[in-house]
């Protein structure tokens, strides 16, 4: 009979358990600081645009629903850094227009990086923004038109 000890099959079952644990540890942490990131809405519109939170280890998406096509919205960070990357993914038919603003900083259309896709939930348009372009921010305000009427 084998000691439980040196068992090379055990050891490595344990040894597999708990770098399953530390990693989840972990991953956990990182997403608790994404976390803290408190956030309202304002609509432009009667019909107010809903958005959703959804974070990873590394960066977090703000997924804006706007039935009437034109909104504005700010972001604010409760306490800490904002995240490696800051996604806001606009769910809408077309985008003509996207204004970014940070720190008396004001970003148009043309000068941010944005990815448009379809997915089982429709068209939508991701506005990708690099933690340096707003560190210093505690909020950040933006607002989009999906058609000029």
């Amino acid at each position: 009979m084998t000691n439980p000890d040196t068992d090379p099959l055990r050891f490595r079952q344990r040894t597999f358990i708990g770098c399953a644990l530390a990693l989840l540890f972990t991953i956990g942490a990182c997403t608790s600081q994404v976390q803290d990131i408190q956030f309202e809405t304002r609509s432009l519109h009667s019909l107010p645009a809903q958005i959703e939170m959804e974070s990873t280890a590394s960066d977090v998406i703000f997924e804006v629903f706007s039935k009437s096509g034109i909104g504005r919205a700010s972001i604010t960070k409760a306490y800490g850094s904002w995240p490696a990357k800051t996604i806001i993914r606009l769910r809408l038919n077309n985008l003509e227009g996207f204004t970014f603003t940070a720190a008396d900083r004001i970003f148009q259309i043309d000068e941010l990086e944005i990815r448009s896709g379809i997915d089982q939930n429709g068209k939508y348009f991701d506005v990708c923004l690099a933690r340096e372009t707003f560190s210093d921010a505690n909020s950040i305000f933006f607002s989009w038109v999906d058609y000029y009427r």
